[in-house]
């Protein structure tokens, strides 16, 4: 299937070529030049829901400013985005001024495009300390910030209220994993039909990455060597396919099997990003109330609490002819304390803006859960997110990665012996050197 994607995405550029792209913009770089105010222009974005519908909500703010500038949201699907994005960057030519791209995602692009993207390092140096600092990095190329961090993700666990009231189990009693197992076999006697956690088994790692994350480790380390059959790895797959072996998870094989199985009440909780509130509030009003969060268990008691699942940057391709007027549109959006705010409240999209957490909106309790004071939980816990190492060869090792989990939760493989394949393959595909 990989293969047949690449080619019809190499025929295309083939194509597009053909049709005349624009010729490679060298050196791109923001300088944070004046723009008068009177300007008249156009911005086309791509974004996807409710990260396009904030982006939306920015405009009014930023065309206070400029207001004879058109700026057009286009939604666009995760999938689609990313396979435009190839087809445009190859052929330069399609791509619109700003893009919004996961931050685990953009990763590889620098690399295989060097000339993509707008090099932000001028203008955005003296923001460096204002932004979730494990997101920063995975913006950057060879030292130069090509994408600013926009949302962090900080992950939790999200639990149903009710459900554990019924099992008599206090989540904040709930420290490490195989806590959360005896207490998950609990809830399930004293709710009927109910599963403790819901897994992709086959189709998705990101229970898995969030894991390895919280364990400080990922698929490579700093110095770009693979990592995924080390020790935090082998723990990560290990414990989700003890979840399957003790009865506690539900294989939620795609987005709308876990948000379906969420709504019927089927899953007691959900480990996620910050993010998830958002899909709870907009899909499942009827359960306003019901769910609280708490952190993220370990692996021992007294280890770190944190990790995130997903976020998303801004990055702004080099074929955009209003760069300048772009990075305007950037720093309106996600560089200013009330935007970050304006769309954490309306979407729950969590700031990487950290001067964001001093809103007194960060201090209050949400409604939706309870009152509790989630906000805060997870504005604390942002700072201390451990920092991903990614290369462009990410989308290698996820695939590899992918298919070692499906063998063990699905075909009861060896963890050691598929980590260790998987491993090998990487480093057959990218010659890349398996770290010690």
């Amino acid at each position: 299937m990989k293969k047949i994607f690449y080619l019809i995405v190499g025929l295309l550029v083939v194509f597009l070529t053909g049709c005349g792209g624009s010729k490679p913009v060298e050196n791109s770089e923001i300088t944070g030049e004046v723009i008068k105010s009177d300007i008249k222009a156009e911005l086309k974005i791509w974004s996807w829901d409710v990260a396009a519908l904030g982006l939306k909500d920015t405009i009014p703010s930023f065309n206070e400013k400029y207001p004879n500038v058109k700026v057009t949201v286009e939604e666009v699907g995760t999938g689609d985005t990313y396979q435009k994005l190839t087809i445009g960057l190859n052929s330069n030519t399609g791509l619109p001024d700003i893009m919004t791209i996961e931050t685990d995602a953009f990763i590889k692009y620098p690399p295989n495009f060097p000339n993509g993207f707008y090099d932000l390092t001028k203008v955005t140096t003296d923001f460096k300390n204002d932004f979730d600092p494990s997101k920063w990095q995975l913006g950057m190329y060879e030292n130069k910030l090509y994408a600013l961090p926009w949302d962090s993700a900080p992950a939790g666990i999200f639990y149903r209220r009710d459900f554990f009231e019924n099992a008599g189990i206090d989540p904040n009693n709930i420290k490490t994993w195989d806590d959360f197992i005896e207490a998950g076999k609990k809830v399930q006697a004293a709710n009927p039909g109910v599963k403790m956690i819901p897994i992709n088994y086959a189709k998705g790692t990101a229970i898995h990455s969030m894991m390895v994350n919280s364990l400080g480790s990922g698929s490579f380390n700093n110095e770009g060597q693979i990592t995924v059959a080390d020790k935090s790895n082998i723990k990560a797959l290990k414990m989700q396919k003890k979840f399957i072996d003790e009865g506690i998870s539900y294989n939620a094989d795609s987005w709308n099997t876990l948000v379906i199985a969420t709504k019927n009440n089927e899953v007691a909780t959900v480990l996620y990003g910050g993010w998830w509130g958002g899909t709870l509030k907009d899909q499942m009003p009827e359960q306003n109330g019901k769910w609280g969060i708490i952190p993220i268990p370990n692996f021992e008691k007294g280890g770190k609490r944190v990790s995130y699942a997903g976020g998303a940057s801004l990055a702004i391709p080099s074929q955009s002819k209003n760069g300048e007027l772009a990075w305007e549109f950037i720093k309106n959006a996600v560089a200013t304390k009330e935007n970050q705010v304006m769309m954490y409240k309306k979407y729950d999209l969590f700031p990487s803006y950290l001067p964001a957490f001093e809103d007194e909106y960060f201090k209050k309790g949400d409604p939706y859960f309870a009152g509790q004071k989630v906000s805060e939980l997870f504005a604390d816990m942002v700072p201390l997110i451990n920092k991903k190492y990614g290369t462009e060869d990410d989308s290698e090792a996820s695939d590899y990665l992918l298919d070692a989990q499906a063998a063990v939760l699905t075909g009861n493989a060896d963890v050691d012996k598929v980590l260790k394949g998987a491993a090998e393959a990487i480093k057959t595909a990218t010659g890349r050197s398996i770290a010690n």
